[in-house]
């Protein structure tokens, strides 16, 4: 592991785990570390029964201790290490009735660095001792959700909500699984439910605003089929952008804030629906046009994402963002067909972007890469 591989995964772990505080004064370390020997030489069905009886070793100063190893295992690219006194660290609590999340926060660290594997062996582990563990059951749950498996998810999202644990996160999370199924009526009930027990959570009021709307839509008018990323977005009026209320660009906002975690969930073609819902709340509002044309990119769409970027980039040229992106669009559609008017129009974008941010070495190579292959096409 690299030294800056490491200095990340010791950012990320800032405010994960418990902050070091200064060595207690209570077990030796010597008959602890002993006990560590003697657990690690067993087999782990054998270390719960090994901890009660060392019960009285489990003090502050063991967890303080073990802690500090964990974090040296993080600091020296020795995971294997720094997972293994996790467990003991999570199983003496357990002992001890003391309340420890060390591999939970340590299967989050991992899901940051987009190891879901790890991310998963860890909550797996923590579920084998302690089955009941509503936080790590609600966190799998989320993870199995963000992977796109509908049905564990929603499952493990229901058993919670009957349980009672953040009931109004469940019923909303359960509800955006039955919109995914067209089961619309199911959803607007879990949507109601999930608003009376926390009027404050706006992500599920925003969606039963879309439901109700797309529900009384759908009795006056036929919705067409299709996939939202080929739809036509609408037309860019400034003037119309310019009479926006203050409620309106804050509904643009929350469009925005939610297709963005959609986004970063890896829900491309939901954060496609959003970031549109987002222009179509405020038509000037660049950073939606922007994100959406680079979903549509990732979504391999190009003719809708030249349309949005190229709009973005007439609601305001100086926008760097846009130019670059617009940029990959054509370098890509050349890629493609091999027409020399999108290697230049893509050259141009570049360019253009490269003048907003002269200090983005990202643009530098990528105005390399489109000079390379304007050669090779000539040559």
């Amino acid at each position: 592991m690299s030294r800056f591989q490491r200095l990340l995964i010791l950012a990320l772990l800032l405010g994960l785990l418990m902050p070091s505080s200064p060595p207690a004064r209570a077990a030796d370390e010597s008959l602890q570390v002993m006990m560590l020997k003697k657990l690690f030489a067993s087999s782990t069905l054998q270390w719960r029964e090994l901890l009660e009886q060392n019960r009285k070793l489990l003090d502050n100063s063991f967890f303080e201790r073990v802690e500090r190893r964990i974090r040296w295992g993080l600091d020296n690219g020795q995971v294997e290490d720094a997972v293994r006194f996790a467990v003991v660290a999570d199983m003496s609590g357990l002992v001890v009735n003391r309340k420890t999340s060390y591999r939970l926060e340590l299967a989050q660290m991992f899901l940051r660095l987009g190891n879901i594997q790890m991310t998963m062996d860890l909550v797996d582990n923590i579920l084998v001792m302690d089955p009941k563990n509503q936080q790590v059951r609600f966190f799998k749950a989320s993870v199995v959700h963000d992977g796109g498996n509908l049905v564990d998810s929603y499952m493990l999202y229901d058993a919670l909500a009957k349980e009672g644990y953040r009931r109004s996160d469940c019923l909303y999370r359960m509800a955006l699984i039955e919109l995914r199924r067209e089961e619309q009526e199911l959803a607007r009930r879990h949507l109601e439910e999930s608003i009376r027990l926390d009027p404050q959570n706006t992500l599920a009021r925003q969606e039963l605003d879309r439901l109700l709307r797309s529900l009384s839509s759908a009795r006056v008018v036929p919705s067409e089929t299709g996939s939202s990323a080929g739809a036509d977005l609408p037309p860019f009026s400034g003037a119309g952008a310019a009479s926006l209320t203050p409620e309106q660009k804050v509904r643009a906002q929350g469009f925005f804030d939610e297709a963005e975690m959609a986004r970063q969930q890896g829900n491309l073609a939901r954060a496609a629906d959003l970031f549109n819902s987002a222009i179509q709340a405020n038509p000037q509002m660049v950073k939606a046009h922007v994100y959406l044309g680079a979903v549509y990119f990732q979504l391999r769409n190009l003719e809708p994402a030249i349309r949005v970027l190229e709009q973005a980039c007439r609601i305001d040229p100086q926008d760097a963002e846009a130019w670059r992106y617009l940029g990959y669009c054509f370098e890509r559609r050349y890629d493609a067909n091999q027409e020399a008017a999108d290697l230049t129009r893509a050259s141009e974008a570049f360019a253009k972007a490269g003048v907003l941010d002269p200090q983005n070495a990202l643009l530098k190579m990528d105005l390399e890469r489109i000079r390379t292959k304007s050669q090779a096409s000539q040559g």
